[in-house]
């Protein structure tokens, strides 16, 4: 939903809660995002320069809707119920890293001012220190992998990532073509 501004109305936390339906739930969800939200946090000031440290703890902390996260940790409580279970965190981090990463990428293609409402990695330090900050953030997500080996989640997340790249050259291809612009770009 689109408020007056022109940006989207975020949803209030009572109406999440509600639409969750169980408190239990809902509390380990929370619990969860803190927890990715505290390792995303430690793995920006893990970075080498100080530069990225504070550049990335700045987007990194400027938020997001950590949806990925959220629906990570959803179907991970689903295949627990069933019986499966998956170590949710590394999942849930590895996720938000790779997002973010290619938040920082996605910016430098599109040169982005702003990110979140905080001025962009690539706006405040520069094209290289902000694609090395996603690259920085694509490897440490990549960390985490071998804890899903035969899974299908490193398959999907290669596929998924290998879309995004053609996503973003076919975006790049139909730039100035009017009539190949719709909302699927």
């Amino acid at each position: 939903m689109i408020g007056a501004a022109g940006k989207p109305n975020m949803p209030r936390e009572a109406d999440i809660r509600e639409g969750i339906g169980d408190e239990a739930l809902y509390r380990g969800l929370r619990a969860a995002l803190a927890a990715t939200e505290k390792e995303l946090l430690r793995i920006c000031g893990a970075a080498g320069a100080e530069r990225m440290r504070g550049d990335l703890g700045r987007i990194v902390g400027a938020g997001g809707k950590r949806l990925r996260p959220a629906l990570a940790y959803l179907c991970r409580r689903a295949d627990a119920a069933r019986g499966e279970a998956l170590r949710a965190l590394p999942l849930l981090c590895m996720l938000e890293r790779m997002h973010s990463g290619s938040l920082r990428h996605d910016d430098v293609v599109d040169d982005a001012a702003k990110r979140r409402g905080v001025a962009s990695v690539n706006a405040s330090s520069g094209v290289r220190t902000a694609v090395q900050s996603g690259d920085f953030l694509l490897a440490k997500a990549m960390e985490k992998l071998d804890c899903y080996r035969g899974t299908g989640i490193n398959e999907m997340l290669a596929a998924v990532s290998a879309e995004m790249c053609r996503g973003e050259l076919l975006q790049q291809r139909v730039r100035y073509d009017a009539d190949a612009q719709s909302e699927a770009f």
